[in-house]
């Protein structure tokens, strides 16, 4: 399952149990936009730490961009952190 955590900027990654394990980060994100709680429109407006982007699907499941393209090519998807979330079932 992937999870999001909201942690202030100079925050440690607060303590989890033993399958919480960070996978990306964003950068800041604005607070009007956080305080609306739309997972759709922070992957729209707001960068990965890194740069890239993240994308939401319509039960709030998180995807890296290159997921999302394997998935719409049909090639083999490259899960990050080499294992396929927990998806809804349609």
């Amino acid at each position: 399952m992937r999870l999001y955590r909201l942690v202030g900027a100079d925050d440690a990654v607060p303590d989890c149990d033993q399958s919480c394990e960070v996978m990306l980060r964003t950068q800041p994100i604005p607070a009007e936009l956080l305080l609306s709680r739309d997972l759709h429109a922070i992957a729209e407006r707001v960068p990965l730490s890194t740069g890239g982007a993240f994308r939401v699907d319509a039960h709030d499941t998180w995807f890296t961009e290159d997921e999302v393209g394997d998935l719409l090519s049909g090639r083999p998807v490259r899960w990050l952190g080499g294992r396929m979330p927990k998806l809804a079932p349609y």
